[in-house]
């Protein structure tokens, strides 16, 4: 009797002490993990810039009025500069810009070389698929660009059969390819393009249509001109190009542009480069 009663108050100390030992390691266990850190969130574009002081401007030497190369002061200048001037005012920091060839415009927003992207750019469908765009800053289409004793072509049903060029990078030229009756031809700039034209090798040439009444006005002894009564094909508005998913970036540049329009700054820009 006193060996059963034994051995069970044995068994009963037993017990006790592997439950207070599972207790215990549960409790040391708890503690021992380690608890995992939030993770950091990314900087935004906005904050780099800021943070930084400076936003990078891509822009074209090729697209009077919007950007050109001012050769007396090496400078990159037009409507979209003065835009971009005036939205780095309001978002406080400094402005650097950054002289990128058109076609290079989009690459250079995707592999961060650049933070926006301020030249005459139609904010397209296809553009929109991998960069987002500001609110519109301008309007405009495509203009038809003869020979000045041509008088031929008028529309552009007349394009049938001819020789057309559009420069690289534009929803022009893309659009022209589309059309398969077209001998469609493609240049850097718009100035091989009127080359081009004069020498007899294309018949005619598609670019954006205030960048083409600057430089028409600007040279007379270029012995082209604009169809008169050509229609647009295709419009679009300009606005300020950026990374995708900047939201807050995209805001305070939506934000500065409202604002600009408001109280006259964009306006005074257009007048001042004649659109």
């Amino acid at each position: 009797m006193k060996k059963t009663k034994l051995f069970i108050f044995t068994l009963l100390i037993g017990l006790a002490s592997l439950l207070s030992a599972c207790s215990s390691a549960s409790t040391n266990s708890g503690q021992e993990t380690p608890k995992q850190s939030p993770e950091k969130t990314a900087s935004s574009k906005l904050d780099e810039i800021k943070s930084k002081g400076v936003i990078r401007v891509g822009a074209t030497t090729t697209g009077t009025p919007f950007t050109f190369l001012d050769t007396k002061t090496s400078q990159i200048q037009g409507v979209m500069v003065d835009v971009a001037h005036k939205l780095s005012e309001h978002l406080g920091v400094k402005v650097e810009i950054q002289e990128t060839k058109f076609s290079a415009l989009v690459p250079s927003i995707e592999s961060d070389k650049i933070d926006v992207i301020s030249a005459g750019m139609l904010m397209t469908p296809e553009r929109a698929e991998v960069i987002d765009f500001s609110n519109p800053v301008y309007r405009y289409g495509e203009g038809l660009v003869v020979a000045m004793d041509n008088d031929s072509i008028k529309k552009f049903e007349d394009l049938k059969g001819k020789k057309v060029g559009a420069q690289e990078g534009t929803i022009f030229l893309k659009n022209l390819k589309e059309h398969t009756d077209i001998s469609v031809q493609s240049y850097k700039a718009m100035s091989d393009m009127i080359v081009e034209l004069k020498n007899g090798r294309i018949d005619a040439f598609l670019a954006d249509y205030p960048v083409m009444v600057h430089m028409i006005n600007e040279n007379k002894d270029l012995n082209v001109k604009l169809v008169k009564g050509y229609e647009t094909q295709w419009a679009g508005d300009v606005g300020i190009g950026m990374s995708k998913g900047q939201a807050d970036l995209q805001k305070a540049i939506n934000d500065a542009i409202e604002t600009m329009k408001k109280n006259g700054e964009l306006d005074e820009i257009l007048k001042k480069w004649g659109l």
